[in-house]
């Protein structure tokens, strides 16, 4: 170890602390973000038996079978719901064909002040489209579930000529520059940090003094 390493020992030990809590910061609040809304990555987060609820309430409208749509609206909903609004409604679920996937979903758990645990749930689930045009529909649905009761509170259909998963797959051409430049930064910092305390006889950056 030369003389600089020698002198600026302990500045190199707080340098990399430093950084480390600067590049680490995000986490804390991204863990009590996905704490606090109980929502994870992933297909085990939502029950399964809630899943197969939502999808079958989507084949339910494409069959246009209203009356039973109608009946697993939530309370508040059927207030100002019709089946002659959902017949409508059905209509941009007619050309649904093959398997019908989640591609997102948020969960978020609540005590209610009358004691029992109510269960919101924010999903969007993708299905082919019998269309040449838009060929993809998404459909998100907010439903609630109290005491194992599952209604649904709202329904909406987005007919897309793509699907959802590529228009979020990784394109290096188009998004490359973006990866490159969030390697190389912290890099730089790091190295002329490093070549400051290498080569600085002293160092008067106000962290090191």
């Amino acid at each position: 170890m030369n003389g600089a390493y020698q002198r600026n020992f302990w500045k190199f030990v707080v340098l990399a602390i430093y950084i480390t809590l600067v590049l680490l910061s995000p986490l804390p609040f991204l863990v009590l973000y996905f704490i606090e809304n109980e929502t994870e990555f992933g297909q085990s987060f939502v029950p399964k038996d809630a899943d197969q609820f939502f999808k079958q309430y989507i084949i339910i409208l494409r069959d246009r079978n209203t009356d039973q749509a109608y009946s697993l609206l939530s309370p508040e909903t059927r207030q100002h719901t019709s089946t002659s609004s959902l017949f409508t409604l059905a209509s941009a679920f007619a050309n649904i064909t093959g398997p019908i996937e989640r591609i997102d979903a948020n969960v978020v758990k609540k005590e209610r002040p009358q004691g029992d645990t109510q269960v919101e749930y924010d999903v969007t689930y993708e299905a082919n489209n019998n269309d040449s045009i838009t060929k993809f529909i998404l459909i998100n649905i907010l439903a609630t579930n109290t005491d194992g009761h599952l209604r649904v509170s709202r329904i909406r259909a987005r007919p897309t000529p793509t699907s959802i998963k590529e228009q979020i797959d990784f394109d290096f051409r188009t998004q490359g520059i973006c990866l490159i430049f969030s390697i190389l930064l912290p890099l730089f910092i790091i190295y002329t940090a490093f070549r400051y305390l290498q080569k600085g006889e002293n160092p008067t950056w106000w962290l090191f003094w």
